[in-house]
């Protein structure tokens, strides 16, 4: 059983259309959106929610972009005098264990569930930058999940794993290594919350070892270390069609890869 997601939509129109493209024509089965930006096009949205096999879901972020809040508050711990998010994932960690913090984080994440469910019902939730693997915040988003009938979020378990290539080696930085073993780390506990609010969730997650360079060797040698025993493992890209962006470019051209997906198919038939 496998998911390849494509996180971000919402980010950049090239994006957006990256993501319908490679819907139709690839191996892509479903997408994260992120609803407090001002390329969310619901547009081409309603396309991807118009195919039964794909799966569209929220993508809760308090890095980047507005709040969607009308009425800012003042000191806030969450966003600046303008209500923009500039929060990094060791900052966020940090404050995660301030009480102000969680509840003003659980307001705008609250705020993000409600506007997309003006548009659509999310089927599963993740965050932007993985926020919301922090164990203290996983709770919130357990606990809004089953209160907003969402049936699935994201845990971020991943087996490091090697491709022979050494273009791509190069590419395994000790940071990425870092982020595997943290994240991999609090899934530990986060399936806790999971398995307490009777929600469901991915057993292996491809794509954070090798974030941004999800090209096709990445994506099939991930896939055969992170899939076993018929376990759900799910792959996360960031595909673009702005060929400046070289390695998320190449992303959306691995999602277009027929072959690809027949050597995906055969592999997870073992």
């Amino acid at each position: 059983m496998y998911i390849i997601n494509a996180d971000d939509y919402g980010i950049s129109e090239e994006n957006n259309l990256a993501i319908l493209d490679a819907s139709k024509f690839g191996i892509l089965n479903s997408t994260s959106v992120m609803v407090n930006t001002p390329f969310c096009n619901y547009d081409i949205l309603q396309e991807l929610l118009n195919n039964p096999n794909f799966r569209v879901g929220l993508h809760l972020n308090i890095f980047e972009f507005k709040t969607l809040r009308k009425i800012l508050k003042p000191n806030s711990k969450l966003y600046d005098e303008h209500g923009e998010y500039h929060n990094s994932f060791g900052s966020v960690l940090k404050k995660s264990f301030n009480k102000e913090f969680l509840e003003e984080l659980e307001e705008d994440y609250r705020l993000q569930i409600e506007e997309a469910l003006k548009h659509f019902k999310p089927q599963h939730i993740d965050s932007h930058v993985h926020m919301h693997a922090i164990p203290n915040i996983f709770k919130i988003v357990c606990k809004l999940a089953k209160e907003y009938d969402i049936p699935y979020v994201r845990t971020q378990f991943e087996m490091p794993y090697f491709i022979p290539d050494l273009k791509m080696f190069s590419k395994t930085n000790l940071i990425n290594l870092i982020k595997v073993c943290l994240l991999s780390s609090f899934t530990l506990a986060n399936k806790k919350e999971i398995q307490k609010y009777g929600l469901n969730t991915n057993d292996y997650i491809v794509g954070v070892q090798y974030t941004s360079n999800m090209d096709t060797n990445t994506l099939y040698y991930g896939y055969r270390a992170n899939s076993k025993n018929g376990r759900l493992t799910e792959a996360l890209l960031h595909p673009t069609q702005n060929q400046q962006k070289k390695d998320n470019y190449k992303e959306y051209l691995s999602l277009l890869d027929e072959k690809l997906l027949l050597k995906l198919q055969k592999l997870l038939l073992r």
